[in-house]
């Protein structure tokens, strides 16, 4: 229970073709991985629920770095562990971290923004256009953010509290950037938010349509 496995598989036979074991303890009385391994064809990210981003190679699985966002970056650990992916995107690895949001360097590990303090929730950050700029969609614990790609300030944001803090479903940008759909669990329901590059407004809400977290 205290060792997670990234381990990479020949698709055709299913045979093990390495595996990299790290050590993480569990969290909120659920052990296993929270996060999906992300690569970009020579590389592959994962983010541990302890909050160790790690880098390993795709052809022999060797560690390249790590950064562990908790103790280097001030990213508070939420209840039941960080629960975001690492997305990739260029030159750079997001994930939801911290009070709103974090960006490395995919080849050093080195951050590109980080916003510390806070805690943030549990869903993968999603990256969209609007407007001919670049954003980053992102949950907190208490609020929905929309940051600016390029630094990580913030374009817009509004409260969207659940029970417990978990604001664990991906956001799901529409319409050219221009509408985000939000969802959560625990009777929290679901709206679709108008995003006009300054400023988020909420267009419906609908209570019959709820999502704890997604895959």
């Amino acid at each position: 229970q205290d060792t997670d496995i990234v381990s990479c598989l020949d698709a055709q036979t299913g045979k093990e073709l390495w595996s990299y074991r790290y050590p993480c303890t569990n969290a909120g009385g659920y052990p296993g991985p929270r996060a999906t391994p992300a690569t970009d064809g020579s590389r592959v990210y994962m983010f541990s629920r302890q909050g160790s981003l790690l880098c390993l190679g795709l052809e022999d699985g060797a560690k390249v770095w790590e950064v562990n966002v908790a103790k280097s970056c001030g990213a508070k650990i939420p209840q039941w562990g960080f629960g975001s992916s690492a997305l990739l995107k260029g030159n750079r690895v997001y994930i939801g971290a911290g009070a709103h949001g974090m960006a490395f360097d995919k080849a050093t590990g080195k951050p590109a923004w980080k916003n510390e303090g806070g805690a943030s929730g549990y869903a993968t950050p999603v990256l969209f256009s609007c407007g001919g700029q670049e954003y980053v969609a992102v949950f907190s614990a208490k609020k929905f953010h929309v940051l600016n790609e390029a630094d990580g300030s913030e374009a817009a944001s509004t409260a969207w509290e659940t029970a417990y803090d978990v604001n664990a479903s991906d956001a799901i940008p529409m319409d050219g950037g221009t509408k985000i759909f939000v969802c959560s669990g625990y009777n929290r329901a679901s709206a679709v938010l108008e995003f006009d590059g300054h400023s988020l407004k909420t267009l419906w809400k609908n209570q019959n349509l709820g999502m704890q977290f997604n895959t």
